[in-house]
Formats: structure tokens, sequence, C-alpha cells
């Protein structure tokens, strides 16, 4: 883009004119000044907001290239989860949901509040699918040979965790149906302690599962893929928000040439209108440059700057340019 540098007409231009003329003239210079001045603060705005969007663009599209090469250096493979991303949260957020009621009825004998015992029952089974999003992860990733000693330990760690809390959700509600049931006998009790264990763990081995399918064995791989996915939508908003503000900076620019050139077209029209009628009604010849044809030459030059780009070269070139360049 050019510097586009506003320069306000000083002077009339040095071309033979009447003195009438020369007045007329003066008298648009003024109006033109006042358009180019209040253009060159508007300008001035846009076109800074357009450069820091162009800065931000190149900040970004320099990460976008050092992913790709990245990328490029693990042949450029691919990973398509089993089930689309966007029910991923919301089926473990479910999965939450449907156990809170669980863990509640197993927290009677606690004396809490009604509400800071659902807060604690949401609260566990948030913590409980949690728990089993991680272990997924770090099973599919051991397929791939990403999984290290530490996190095989940090997996024991949260599944003994889960399984304590299963057991002593388990033990509590197991304690609340034998003051409840006064012919609860121990067989009972024994099949109805497996069943909340159960149903526990029912959960979340689905969450397990979920996750796993979810991953990839390779977690840097799925990192770029995500990072580069991210980059990109983040440079598709930047271009919109550019090509936006250049569709502005372009209609206002043409607002104010349109509005330079009325003022400048009357002017030429009331000094052609007084030449013709000079020319007819005098007694002796006009002189020579009375004749000659009437043009904006009478004014000073204005350069009110240029248009944007309005029309760059499209998100896909510029990205695709940088992935067979590696680098921007």
């Amino acid at each position: 883009m050019s510097s586009n540098v506003i320069a306000l007409p000083t002077a009339p231009a040095t071309r033979p004119v009447a003195p009438i003329e020369a007045k007329w003239i003066r008298h648009a210079e003024i109006d033109t000044a006042e358009h180019a001045r209040t253009w060159a603060g508007r300008a001035s705005s846009l076109r800074a907001q357009v450069n820091r969007l162009d800065h931000a663009f190149r900040d970004t599209l320099g990460q976008y290239a050092f992913m790709h090469r990245q990328h490029r250096e693990k042949d450029f493979a691919g990973f398509h989860p089993k089930y689309p991303r966007g029910l991923y949260w919301p089926l473990l957020g479910l999965a939450a949901l449907l156990e809170t009621p669980l863990n509640n009825s197993a927290l009677g004998l606690l004396n809490m509040d009604q509400a800071e015992t659902w807060m604690v029952a949401a609260s566990i089974g948030v913590l409980n699918v949690l728990g089993a999003s991680f272990v997924g992860a770090k099973v599919r990733q051991s397929a791939g040979g990403m999984a290290g000693l530490r996190d095989w330990i940090l997996v024991g760690l949260v599944l003994a965790i889960a399984l304590g809390v299963m057991l002593g959700l388990a033990g509590l509600r197991m304690d609340d149906l034998a003051m409840k049931v006064s012919q609860a006998g121990i067989a009972g009790s024994a099949w109805n302690f497996a069943a909340f264990v159960g149903l526990q763990l029912l959960f979340f081995v689905v969450g397990v599962v979920f996750t796993y399918n979810m991953h990839s064995p390779d977690a840097e791989l799925e990192r770029l893929l995500k990072d580069k996915g991210r980059l990109r939508r983040q440079l598709e908003g930047i271009w919109k928000e550019r090509a936006a503000l250049a569709s502005r900076h372009d209609q206002a620019l043409g607002e104010v040439r349109a509005g330079i050139t009325k003022v400048r077209e009357d002017c030429l029209a009331k000094m052609a209108e007084y030449r013709d009628h000079n020319m007819r009604s005098r007694s002796t010849p006009a002189p020579s440059w009375m004749h000659r044809e009437l043009d904006h030459a009478v004014f000073v030059p204005l350069d009110l700057g240029t248009p944007l780009d309005r029309e760059p070269p499209s998100i896909d070139q510029l990205i695709t340019t940088a992935e067979e360049s590696h680098r921007v």
C-alpha cells in the first residue's frame, strides 16, 4: 500500500484566468481544502486500523507457517475422530449430569443442606468424567508410544482416586439403605453395593471409551492439527475484518472525491458560462486563453491517497503460498 499522504491545496493554479474566475477558483479551493481536511482525519484512523490488522495477519500467518513446517515433518498425516468434535464436551457434560442423582442418593448420611448435597454430587460427577477423559486420552496415546512412565503413574493415581470415591459413595449408600430398610439382609446389601459401584463404573468406562475414540495416538499431531485449524480461523477472521475496513475506506474516499469533483465542476460551469457570455457580448476579440477548453488543470493538484486493496489475494491463496514456501 502506498504512503497515501494527503496534500492539501495551498494556492490557485497559475493559468490565465479573469479576476472573477480567480475568485471563484479560490472559493472552490477553500471548499476542497475543507473536504480534504475532514477526509485526512478519517483516512488516518481507517488506515491505522488496517495497518494493525495487516500486522496481526502477518504474525498469525507466520505462526501458521511454523506449524505447517512441523506438520510437514510428520508427512502431513491427518486425524479424524470417530465422533464429531462438537459432541465431545456436551456428551461428557450429559454423563456428569446423569451421574449426579446417583451420587446425590449416596450422600444422605452427611446431613448437609439439599443444595449443598446436590453441589457435591454434581462436583463428583464432573470430576469423575474429567478423570475418565484423562485416562482415555492417555490410554489412546500409549498406542502410539506417546505415554511415558509419568503418564502411567498419573493414570494409576486417577484410577485409584476414582475407585476410592466409588467405593466410598457405595458404602454411604449402603449405610443409608440399612437405616431405611429394616429387613435389608447381608446378601441384599452386597448386591446393592455391587450394583451401585457398577453404575459408577459404567459412567467412568463410557467416558474412557468415548475419549479414547476422540483422540489420536500421536498427541503432537493432534495438537498440530488443532493449532493449525485455530490459526486458520483467526486468519479468516482478520481477513474479513480487513476487507470490511478497506471497503469502508474506499467508499468514504469515493464520497470525498465525488464531493470535491462537484465543487470543481460547479466552478468550471460558472467559468464556462462567464466566458461564453463575455465572448458574445464584447466588441473586441477575446484573448486566446478564453478559447481554451476548461478542465481541472485550473485547480491545485490534490492527492487524497489511493484506494486500499479491496480484492487482495484470497485467504486460501496466501495460506497456500505460505504452505508451499514454508516461510512468510
